[in-house]
């Protein structure tokens, strides 16, 4: 019988400093960010707000020409991700992804949808037109904090490697 022991403490050790870390960073950066609540129901406006404060700031809009004027009105880069309702009235989801997608200030913002549609059909047109995700109602908070946070996060992530990769190209 053969055998043999491994002393993983200070690994341990280490992984438990890297997740404080990371906790820390986290955190951090959630106080700073920005979302925009674009939903013509205030209670579901109200819902979203919940969910995400104190972590987030929260824009609202109640249609999608009051959610372009809001993006204009704010300062470049200030909005980190729009949550989507895609019936309105004035001017619906669709409509307002068209328009966005147009405009090269708020092109980059991710969008997620967040709708009571549930159809295959719709999911895969929002998401072939700009949308970053597609959650359906009802909400499940933990569910929905999870998926902004990754679209955020994947978001940043792109924009920092082009950031970088335009850096060495113009060296």
């Amino acid at each position: 019988l053969l055998g043999s022991f491994f002393d993983i403490s200070a690994y341990k050790e280490m992984e438990q400093e890297l997740y404080r870390f990371r906790s820390v960073m986290s955190d951090a950066n959630r106080q700073t960010r920005t979302l925009l609540v674009v939903d013509d129901q205030p209670i579901n406006r109200e819902i979203l707000k919940k969910i995400f404060t104190p972590a987030f700031q929260i824009l609202e809009a109640g249609d999608g020409q009051e959610a372009l004027a809001v993006l204009a009105a704010a300062e470049p880069g200030a909005v980190d991700a729009i949550l989507l309702d895609m019936v309105m009235p004035v001017m619906d989801g669709e409509t307002f992804l068209h328009r966005k997608r147009e405009d090269a200030a708020i092109a980059d913002i991710p969008v997620i949808i967040v709708t009571a549609d549930s159809s295959t059909e719709k999911q895969i047109n929002m998401l072939a037109i700009g949308a970053h995700d597609y959650i359906v109602k009802p909400l499940i908070p933990e569910v929905v904090k999870r998926r902004v946070n990754n679209v955020i996060e994947s978001s940043t992530r792109f924009r920092t490697i082009l950031r970088e990769y335009r850096d060495v190209v113009e060296q």
